[in-house]
């Protein structure tokens, strides 16, 4: 984002308010400083999507249901393909998306609050700084961002995060399956081993077991090394909103029996 003119800076926070979509968070204000350029957003009162999961084990993150989380990433997974498809034209991918930057309203909609990238392939930003290493796309430090690191982080945000309740570090290094969560999930689903992965918290849920290997299959594919081999993300939303579907069927029997 400091690499950025202001010129530059003004064409982008122009591109991010004629956004408008429930999954978007449309910045109200910027202040523009060359070394420090900081975006105004609507306040949430819940809070990131990093801190529920990760944070203050309080009522918030025992909220975070199965359904609650299928609901997130269904949001999440609208939000990008608004932003791939809609706004196609502007060549804008988020660039950096994780779960910080990730805000629930009070009926735990997804926001999606950006940050500005430099376009330029030889400023590929932090993406390849210690912090986002979980998040990073293989190809993100060579080529700079695209739509299809936002489809990645998409995965690694369905698949670690929110289905397993763990934070990207926690994989690194880890003996088990695998150096990092990709070969780690492809090592589980490989060997039958998915229900391993997931947060022990929605695991409980086992008349959801298959709903939720489905998603873990949705993140798998949305994490292909190569890119041209990742998921496209609107047959990701489909196969997200099928699930959601078939789970929307599943509570009817509750509902009519309630």
């Amino acid at each position: 984002m400091n690499t950025l003119s202001k010129d530059e800076f003004d064409a982008e926070i122009r591109k991010l308010g004629r956004m408008h979509h429930a999954n978007i968070l449309t910045p109200l204000a910027f202040h523009y400083q060359p070394d420090e350029k900081p975006l105004v957003y609507e306040y949430m009162p819940r809070g990131s999507l990093l801190y529920l999961l990760h944070g203050d084990r309080g009522p918030s993150h025992a909220e975070l249901n199965w359904s609650v989380r299928l609901k997130i990433v269904q949001g999440i997974a609208e939000g990008l393909g608004y932003l791939h498809t809609k706004l196609a034209s502007s060549h804008l991918p988020h660039g950096n998306l994780k779960s910080s930057n990730l805000f629930l309203s009070d009926d735990s909609e997804p926001c999606i609050a950006f940050r500005i990238w430099s376009s330029s392939p030889d400023q590929p930003s932090n993406v390849g700084s210690s912090i986002l290493f979980g998040y990073k796309a293989p190809e993100a430090a060579q080529h700079g961002v695209s739509p299809m690191c936002d489809v990645y982080c998409l995965g690694i945000i369905i698949v670690l995060e929110i289905l397993t309740g763990k934070f990207p570090s926690q994989y690194l290094n880890n003996a088990k399956g695998g150096t990092d969560v990709v070969q780690r999930v492809e090592s589980a689903i490989s060997d039958g081993r998915e229900t391993e992965l997931l947060d022990p918290e929605i695991a409980s849920s086992t008349n959801s077991l298959g709903q939720m290997r489905r998603l873990l299959g949705i993140g798998a594919a949305c994490v292909e090394g190569n890119p041209e081999q990742r998921l496209n993300i609107t047959d990701a939303i489909q196969m997200i909103q099928d699930i959601k579907l078939e789970r929307t069927i599943q509570a009817l029997p509750s509902l009519r029996d309630g």
